[in-house]
């Protein structure tokens, strides 16, 4: 129930790089996921083999937004797809070396091989508004859509690290589909940091 002013913009990409039977065989227990910092960047992908192809999906590089939505044609959005594209190629050269036909070990992409990625379908880009979960306070609680309980999906934010005193709720809140408790300490926090609450 946040504001679309507490929205980040948060572009991702996807990488799908068929095999040759050779190569499948290779890469058949290829398995791999990272979080890559940088300066003003946190970048977390996971990549796999699966179906005889390598697929590579990553996120990160968000920023805030406002109330309008983003569009993966904005400079904004093929900017930071770019950057992924690149940080990719920083860690796993061999496999981006394989979806371009060419060597690409220490070489800096450029926004027309990305388009040449997309235009081939080999790579698939997005970028969209996420919802905000402020730091420093927990939110806890059923998702809501449209003032309606999102019958399979709940958030839990700060499952101990937002300090000892969140702790018994955030558990409770993981551990049950619901929130119902005996505990007068739990049921304080969960009101305070229930997922229905509105910034001001």
């Amino acid at each position: 129930c946040e504001p679309a002013y507490a929205s980040f913009a948060g572009p991702s990409l996807i990488i799908t790089i068929p095999l040759t039977n050779e190569q499948s065989e290779h890469y058949k227990n290829f398995s791999h996921c990272m979080e890559v910092h940088k300066e003003g960047i946190v970048l977390a992908w996971q990549a796999r083999f699966f179906e005889n192809k390598i697929i590579i999906g990553v996120a990160g590089t968000k920023s805030f937004y406002g109330d309008k939505q983003p569009n993966k044609e904005e400079a904004f959005a093929k900017h930071n797809n770019l950057i992924q594209l690149n940080m990719i190629n920083e860690i796993i050269p061999d496999c981006l070396s394989l979806a371009f036909g060419y060597d690409t070990k220490g070489k800096t992409l450029s926004a027309e091989e990305m388009a040449t990625l997309e235009e081939s379908g080999t790579a698939r880009r997005w970028v969209g508004r996420r919802a905000c979960a402020y730091d420093g306070f927990i939110t806890v609680g059923p998702l809501y859509r449209h003032n309606q309980q999102v019958c399979n999906a709940r958030c839990t934010t700060h499952l101990g690290s937002g300090g000892v005193s969140f702790g018994p709720a955030s558990v409770v809140m993981s551990r049950s589909s619901g929130q119902n408790t005996d505990d007068l300490f739990v049921e304080k926090i969960l009101k305070y940091a229930d997922t229905r609450r509105v910034a001001n």
